[in-house]
């Protein structure tokens, strides 16, 4: 038995009542200088006594046999199986609750309906600005991860059947193309300096992963990032203010870039290193973009075709192309140039796409 809980909806006439404490509380403080928000449960469903559900879970099959031989056999059969699962759950356990945004400036406030625009704190005219930009880079950030997230909850089992049904091409295309927005602020010279020396960490993990570590741990903490040495020492000086503060808006992309890097295999990896010193990595890209467009639904199986166009003057094993396909788990053929496609194939082989368009964007000069 479940029953509702009311919390309480503080009324008008309290509000003149209510004032922060002074000097403000530590946690207030904090959560006011990163611009989180903050929400108050309104109403709660709780168990009132203890409660068991059982699932029922049902399987029928039928079906014929024929036994060959002197003396022809036939016969039909029919089976069931039933599984039952109970489970128990406590008096007084929380099964739902409902939440609304708190409001903190020259007066308190509940606001009930969702308002992106409403801000838990008011920022003064003078933080306004770069409480702005935090969150539009957090915002960024949690927008650009779902790769990584993906593959992280691969490795926690779950199913990758539904993972696969779940994706498109258009959605790992804006992804990736709000990604490589971002980086359209940063100088051509910076833009040459963070190529070169991800080029250089390609063929050095260690220093690759110490690299995604430092902006993971500042894009999460919103502070200060310690100086790396070598080639990731280079791009993270890139990346943050003179205070050593990242910015959100350029440390996001290069987190989102070294996160799907690190999906590759180490033989893509030492190929897209010396890709770099080319100008393949744009049909590199077409090709990766072609085979993800035509072979969906990515669940099933499918035969790409090759447009020839894209292949090179030889489509053999010994193209890099070829073999940074081959390294995502697909079946390729050279007469008639094809890629058999392979559910399995996708968390690689998005990964390479988007390596390869941001890879691509560094490396494109400024219209």
């Amino acid at each position: 038995m479940c029953q509702p809980v009311n919390q309480g909806h503080p009324g008008a006439q309290c509000s003149r009542t209510r004032h922060l404490q002074q000097p403000e509380n530590k946690i207030l403080q904090q959560l006011r200088s990163r611009g989180d928000d903050l929400f108050v449960v309104t109403e709660v469903l709780q168990t009132k006594e203890e409660v068991q559900i059982t699932e029922v879970h049902s399987q029928e099959g039928s079906g014929q046999f024929t036994l060959p031989g002197a003396l022809c056999l036939k016969g039909e059969g029919k089976g069931h199986q039933s599984r039952k699962k109970m489970v128990t759950i406590p008096a007084g356990s929380i099964l739902a609750f409902r939440v609304a945004q708190l409001l903190i400036g020259s007066k308190w406030d509940i606001l009930l309906v969702s308002d992106e625009k409403q801000r838990t704190f008011e920022p003064s005219s003078g933080d306004r600005k770069a409480v702005g930009q935090r969150h539009h880079g957090l915002n960024v950030l949690a927008a650009l991860c779902s790769i990584g997230k993906q593959l992280s909850l691969l490795s926690d089992g779950i199913d990758e059947e539904e993972l696969i049904e779940a994706a498109d091409f258009q959605g790992l295309y804006a992804e990736v193309k709000a990604c490589s927005s971002e980086l359209e602020s940063l100088e051509m010279e910076l833009r040459q300096q963070i190529l070169v020396n991800i080029g250089k960490i390609l063929q050095d993990q260690p220093s690759m992963e110490a690299l995604e570590a430092s902006l993971g741990q500042g894009l999460c903490s919103g502070g200060q990032v310690e100086p790396l040495d070598g080639p990731a020492g280079c791009i993270l000086e890139c990346l943050v203010l003179d205070s050593g503060e990242l910015v959100p808006e350029l440390a996001a992309p290069i987190f989102y870039l070294l996160g799907a890097l690190a999906v590759l295999s180490e033989t893509q990896q030492q190929l897209l290193a010396k890709a770099l010193e080319t100008t393949v990595l744009s049909k590199q890209l077409e090709l990766v973009k072609h085979v993800l467009e035509q072979s969906t639904p990515w669940q099933e199986q499918s035969s790409v075709s090759l447009p020839t166009v894209l292949l090179g003057d030889c489509w053999d094993e010994k193209n890099p192309t070829w073999v940074l396909l081959e390294e995502c788990g697909l079946r390729l053929q050279v007469e008639s140039p094809q890629v058999h496609w392979e559910p399995t194939s996708l968390i690689p082989t998005s990964a390479l796409y988007a390596s390869l368009f941001l890879l691509s964007s560094l490396g494109q000069k400024p219209c």
